[in-house]
């Protein structure tokens, strides 16, 4: 179970400019693909007073296109592997 954190979450977390302001042009333009990005700035705006709803509207839009893409994916590979279609 600790696979996917380590090679999903944790780079994505970095990538992400939770920890760390981002400042070479190849990682902003990776950061702006990365929901939690997105997420992270939302909440900054919220909690210090900015402009918070393009990140949270970017951020919900985002979950949403992953939730359509990948419910239909993970229920497929469930039927196929576990249900034994």
């Amino acid at each position: 179970m600790n696979l996917p954190i380590f090679l999903l979450v944790l780079p994505l977390g970095f990538a992400s400019a939770t920890y760390f302001p981002l400042q070479h042009p190849t990682l902003v333009a990776i950061a702006t693909f990365n929901p939690l990005y997105h997420l992270a700035e939302g909440l900054r705006a919220l909690l210090l007073g900015g402009p918070a709803l393009y990140h949270l509207a970017v951020l919900t839009a985002s979950c949403v296109v992953l939730i359509v893409v990948l419910v239909p994916l993970e229920m497929r590979l469930l039927q196929r592997h576990v249900l034994g279609e």
